[in-house]
């Protein structure tokens, strides 16, 4: 028992020093790279991996049990991909640390392990470039029912975005807020969050079904990926439910096709669809910084007008492209010109 404490102790201690380390250099991201005969130890940085240090093969294989246990995973299962989450304080702050693991090859894992602060749930005046952007989403969210999709590629803050748009709904809006995720990245005041368990029964579709006979106002999905949970989420929407979800797609349009291959129909995202937007996370130039700005998104958003107009395009089989001002391309050209920021990603 006191040679397990001492292991315990050990892996605990090697936990919060590989995490400090990462809160110091900023970086969004811890990954446990398995190699010939040790581990790597990599930190994304401004979207950049950096090497930090190398571990022998038996203390990575009992560090990725240690967290594996944390984040309630199933520590026999090396087979299969898993994911799941787990709190931690770090200089008095509360962080959730995201946890997925990766079969590789000799029967050793890479794990990936991503830290998203509680205090990094932003205002809506927070979260956007763009000033007008704040109250165009108040007005968005004021609907009683439809869908809206985030898109962007990883590491464009769509969960971030999402995660704003709840807290406004649950404390301004005082509206019954149900999320289902997978995992829980931040516990949020005031939503029922559900955690997706697939070896349990509980699946995204399953998860949405049970969700709808607690009478919520608004559903966030936390990605829509397959075809059962794209009509699910467009059937709640078509029946009153304000509907939130990401979804993996290059741009707004791109989620249009997006839904189309998981089987929704031209006509569903014609009446169900209330806005679909895209975005893209900015640098603000050391300016700004000094105010105490930093990241914040450009985004671009196919709804009303533009909506229709492209959802006819695309049924007659032509082409459709946003007015050049309104896409993130232009925004960024412009941004980058005048000096008002540089990509992160």
């Amino acid at each position: 028992m006191k040679e397990t404490m001492t292991i315990n102790q050990l892996l605990e201690k090697k936990s919060v020093n590989f995490f400090q380390q990462a809160l110091d250099l900023h970086a969004t991201d811890l990954h446990l790279i398995p190699k010939d005969n040790h581990f790597s130890i990599v930190y994304r940085i401004q979207e950049q991996l950096t090497m930090y240090c190398s571990l022998p093969l038996e203390l990575g294989i009992r560090l990725i049990t240690y967290w594996k246990l944390l984040a309630q995973l199933d520590i026999s299962e090396k087979r299969k991909p898993q994911s799941g989450s787990f709190e931690l304080e770090l200089q008095n702050i509360a962080f959730s640390i995201r946890l997925s693991t990766l079969p590789s090859a000799h029967n050793l894992e890479s794990v990936a392990l991503r830290f998203q602060s509680h205090l990094q749930t932003k205002s809506l005046d927070d979260l956007f470039f763009q000033e007008d952007m704040a109250d165009y989403f108040r007005l968005l969210l004021s609907n009683r029912y439809g869908l809206i999709c985030i898109a962007g590629a990883t590491g464009t803050g769509k969960t971030t975005s999402a995660y704003s748009m709840l807290q406004y709904c649950a404390q301004v809006l005082r509206k019954n807020v149900i999320a289902i995720e997978d995992p829980i990245e931040i516990k949020l005041a005031n939503v029922l969050q559900v955690q997706v368990n697939e070896n349990a029964g509980l699946s995204y579709a399953k998860g949405i079904k049970s969700l709808l006979r607690h009478s919520p106002d608004i559903i966030f999905i936390g990605e829509i990926r397959d075809s059962e949970t794209a009509s699910i989420a467009m059937e709640a929407a078509l029946t009153g439910h304000l509907v939130l979800s990401t979804i993996h797609a290059s741009n707004s349009i791109g989620s249009i096709f997006r839904l189309r291959d998981l089987g929704v129909r031209m006509e569903d995202i014609r009446q169900g669809v209330l806005a679909l937007v895209s975005q893209q996370l900015v640098e603000i130039t050391s300016e700004e910084i000094e105010k105490g700005k930093k990241r914040k998104a450009l985004v671009e958003i196919l709804q009303g007008a533009s909506l229709s107009d492209c959802l006819s395009y695309l049924s007659e089989g032509w082409e459709y492209e946003l007015p050049i001002e309104k896409t993130i391309r232009f925004q960024l050209r412009e941004g980058l010109l005048n000096g008002s920021f540089y990509p992160t990603n």
